[in-house]
């Protein structure tokens, strides 16, 4: 079978299971490079035969030698997905190599840039000038970045956050995984930002009572990825960070903080939102190469009674 119509055919199952676009998008990204390479590779249009065990060893090689690890780890993820789909329906034999050579492959390619974890005196500088702004904006926000920096929680899922997710008496949010198990986590440095935000802020916006998102909009509707990103930038810009503050610092943040005080990687995985364990590794050790250094960052506690840090 002809590979470019079993792609749209794999492209068609993930969103079939429900997959998120921007995974969607990952995998088709990854699958047509490894497209075009084997039809360069060819001079015609390949099928599923042409993919052999020597040429992907060939091809990873190759993007081992041009792409960060984060990408070629990411790429292997998508081609050991799509290797199992064509597997289970009988379309090819096993053709990638195992993973301990794809461990040998990730070894060698090139470090991503570094992403900073913040400091203890840093989370604070953010914290007090949150809390100084006095806004509906900073309010919602301090409660996100304290989920955010708390556990690491992908974006994705923070803006499908439903009020009845979170129990504020008992410390604890819950929301399904992947898989479909619901997965819970007690809370404690983001309970405070929460509290205030759920009890004094996000009435303010007098919301449908069906509208029942946990963040919102200025506008009242649904927080969306890329409104969370300007707004990071926008408050790393007001404290002066020497880098941009975007989710994935306050995420590496909170898996170097994880990391640091014990935390069972198993959990640090669920967490962070990784189907992959080996996703989860790297990142463990691409933090303590940037940020192992560093103390354990502590997490600013904000009262909401007295609207002060502790």
């Amino acid at each position: 079978m002809e590979l470019k119509k079993i792609l749209e055919e794999f492209d068609a199952y993930l969103a079939s299971q429900g997959r998120k676009a921007s995974t969607r998008l990952a995998y088709r990204t990854d699958l047509g490079d490894l497209y075009r390479a084997l039809k360069t590779e060819l001079g015609r249009e390949p099928t599923t035969q042409d993919l052999t065990l020597e040429f992907l060893q060939a091809y990873l090689q190759q993007q081992a030698e041009k792409q960060r690890r984060s990408t070629l780890l990411r790429r292997a993820a998508s081609l050991r997905a799509f290797e199992r789909y064509l597997v289970e329906r009988g379309l090819a034999k096993p053709f990638l190599p195992s993973q301990e050579e794809v461990r040998a492959l990730l070894r060698q390619s090139r470090e991503g840039r570094a992403t900073p974890c913040l400091t203890t005196e840093q989370l604070r500088t953010l914290w007090e000038t949150l809390i100084k702004s006095d806004t509906r904006r900073a309010w919602r926000d301090l409660a996100l970045v304290s989920l955010l920096t708390e556990w690491g929680f992908p974006t994705e899922r923070i803006i499908n956050l439903h009020l009845e997710d979170i129990d504020l008496e008992e410390g604890k949010l819950r929301f399904p995984s992947t898989a479909g198990v619901e997965l819970t986590f007690n809370l404690k440095y983001s309970v405070g930002p929460l509290r205030y935000y759920v009890e004094h802020v996000r009435p303010k916006y007098h919301l449908p009572k069906d509208e029942t998102h946990l963040f919102v909009s200025q506008l009242g509707r649904p927080l969306s990825r890329q409104s969370i990103w300007q707004s990071l930038g926008a408050w790393g810009k007001q404290v002066n960070f020497p880098f941009a503050l975007t989710p994935r610092v306050l995420r590496n943040t909170a898996a170097f903080r994880l990391w640091k005080l014990g935390t069972p990687r198993e959990l640090i995985q669920q967490a962070m939102g990784h189907t992959n364990p080996i996703s989860t590794l790297f990142l463990i050790r691409r933090l303590q190469q940037t940020c192992g250094d560093m103390p354990v960052p502590q997490i600013p506690i904000f009262d909401p009674e007295t609207k002060q840090l502790q």
